[in-house]
């Protein structure tokens, strides 16, 4: 009798402690998602393109960049403000503005890219470490306009539901 009550107690034990096991296993389980998703948004580019206020352009005018809505969005700046780096990153790529946009490419890690299109002169080089709010290109009278987009392992993504807008 002694012998089956001791098992009992021992087999109730085993049983709380399987429990209580499991419970852990969960919680570790449900950090390592809450990591992941840091990790995963971690470098993600999500400030505002612009230092001051802007406007988006509405799509199909005649004049239009030619990419599609959910790939670029256009804004139009007002004279003497920045068109400035959502996130701080490297420059990867620079071109020169002729019959096309100036192009600024910034790799922002974990496989995040912006992109941004201007008439103006860009004010970075290639390899020049930025962060977010650094000036890239200088809005005038003649390139109020500026192409933004954003990719993650060259697939596009909606910059308006990145973007993180304050005030």
């Amino acid at each position: 009798e002694e012998l089956l009550s001791a098992k009992e107690t021992l087999e109730k034990q085993v049983a709380n402690l399987n429990q209580t096991l499991s419970q852990r296993e969960e919680q570790v389980q449900m950090q390592e998602e809450t990591i992941q998703a840091a990790v995963e948004t971690e470098n993600m580019p999500k400030g505002f393109p612009v230092s001051g206020a802007a406007q988006i352009k509405e799509t199909g005018a005649e004049d239009d960049t030619g990419l599609q809505p959910e790939q670029e969005i256009i804004f139009i700046a007002a004279v003497q403000t920045n068109v400035t780096a959502t996130g701080a990153g490297t420059v990867l790529e620079v071109k020169e503005a002729g019959e096309e946009p100036a192009n600024v490419s910034i790799d922002h890690g974990n496989g995040y890219v912006s992109m941004y299109r201007n008439m103006g002169e860009p004010k970075v080089a290639v390899g020049s470490q930025v962060e977010n709010g650094t000036a890239i290109f200088e809005i005038g009278e003649g390139n109020a306009e500026i192409g933004y987009s954003v990719s993650k392992d060259g697939n596009y993504l909606d910059p308006m539901e990145i973007i993180e807008i304050k005030g």
